[in-house]
C-alpha cells in the first residue's frame, strides 16, 4: 500500500490555476487550522506557523467547497 501524496499551496495553484494565497487559505480552512501566522523576527516578515499540506483524498473537499458552491 502506497501512502497519499501531499499537496502543497504551489502544486495545488498550479492545478486549480488560483493564486499561490488562494490555495494556502483553502488548505488552512479545510485543515480547520485558524492560527494564521507569527513574526519571529522583525526582518524577516511573517513565516507559516507549520508547513501546510494535504492529502490527495482531501482534494475532494476543495471541489466540494470552493469551486462547485
Amino acid at each position: 500500500m502506497t501512502p497519499e501524496q501531499k499537496y502543497g499551496p504551489r502544486q495545488i495553484a498550479k492545478l486549480y490555476a488560483v493564486s499561490y494565497e488562494t490555495a494556502r487559505r483553502w488548505i488552512m480552512a479545510i485543515l480547520g487550522d485558524d492560527t494564521a501566522m507569527i513574526q519571529k523576527n522583525k526582518g524577516r516578515g511573517k513565516r507559516p506557523y507549520r508547513i501546510r499540506r494535504i492529502v490527495e483524498s482531501d482534494l475532494l473537499k476543495i471541489d466540494e467547497q470552493f469551486i462547485n458552491h
